[in-house]
This record gives structure tokens, sequence and C-alpha cells, in this order.
């Protein structure tokens, strides 16, 4: 067991004796288990693990050794979960048609766009709009509205001669077709 008088200490030892950072706090316990040969109640009584979880610590310890002990508090998986701005528009702008989450999300995975229930969500909180809405009626909730995209006209296409700079030639294997719509 290690005794030390506190005011024999140097500078930064009440961080070692006392850790906060979960992997430091484990590494201790495990050193006054097997160095120090403290007891579990000790180890309970100075780090607050529970006897019985400082011997499967001890025990994980022996048989797999340092590297794989430690590597438990690294963080893993995406740390961000990016969404496209033009997502974002047809979320807010189906809320504003009064679907609720479940049924924006159902919508846009019917579509082919992949969105889950929480990222409906978060977009929406983080635009201000509540997270309920007001009771509709069967009616209500079963006529579909449809997303209408923008239709293109013909009418606007310019195919006066001219001269493209072009990085990819391959493109011009196109021509031919171009001259065609005429």
């Amino acid at each position: 067991m290690l005794y030390v008088h506190y005011y024999s200490m140097r500078k930064g030892a009440r961080v070692i004796l006392r850790p906060r950072h979960p992997l430091h706090r484990r590494y201790e316990a495990i050193r006054a288990y097997l160095v120090e040969s403290a007891s579990p109640q000790e180890i309970q009584r100075r780090f607050g693990y529970a006897p019985a979880s400082i011997h499967v610590l001890a025990s994980r310890f022996r048989r797999e050794g340092i590297t794989p002990f430690f590597r438990d508090f690294i963080p893993r998986g995406r740390k961000n979960r990016p969404v496209a701005e033009p997502l974002r528009d047809v979320i807010v702008f189906l809320r504003h048609l009064g679907l609720s989450v479940t049924d924006i999300a159902d919508r846009l995975t019917q579509e082919g766009r992949k969105v889950s229930f929480a990222t409906v969500w978060h977009i929406l909180r983080e635009e201000g709009m509540g997270r309920r809405l007001p009771r509709r009626s069967t009616r209500q909730r079963t006529v579909p509205p449809t997303l209408h995209p923008p239709v293109a006209d013909i009418r606007e296409v310019d195919l006066a001669p001219r001269e493209v700079e072009c990085r990819a030639p391959l493109l011009l294997l196109f021509a031919p077709f171009l001259a065609q719509v005429k």
C-alpha cells in the first residue's frame, strides 16, 4: 500500500494519485493491484472500482497485454453526419406542408434519398421548427403532397454555333447528335 504525505510530494503528484481520465484511472487501479498488491477493497476505496471489476480487469490485462487493454477509449466511427443543403430545403418545405418527422423521412426514402428520422429531426430543430405538429385528420395524413421539380423548357436552349474550350475531348463525340437536335 502506498502512503505518501501530501506535503512531501512534488508539484503535480496529486494528479497522479487522483486520476480523473478513465484510462489513467484504469492504469493506476491495475498497477496498484498487480505491483503494490493492494486488495480489491483498497482499490475500490481509492479508484471506485467494484472488487469483482478489478479481478476482471486484471484477468483481461494478463490475457490481452497492454496494447489492447488501453485501446477501448479510442473514439471510433464518424465524427459528424454531413447533410446536403438541398436536402435541408426539401425537409423544411415538407414540414411547411404539415408532414411529421417520420412522414418526411419516409417520403424522402421513397424518392431515393436515404435519410433517417434523427437527421430530419436535427435539421428541423436547427431551423427552429417545433417537434410536434397540430393533430391532423386521417384524410390529411393519407393524401401525399407531391414534389414538383422544375421542368426544363426546350425553347430556352441556345444551339447557336460557338467556340468552346474543352478539357475533355471525348465530349466532341456528341457534336453530331447535337447538330441533329435542331
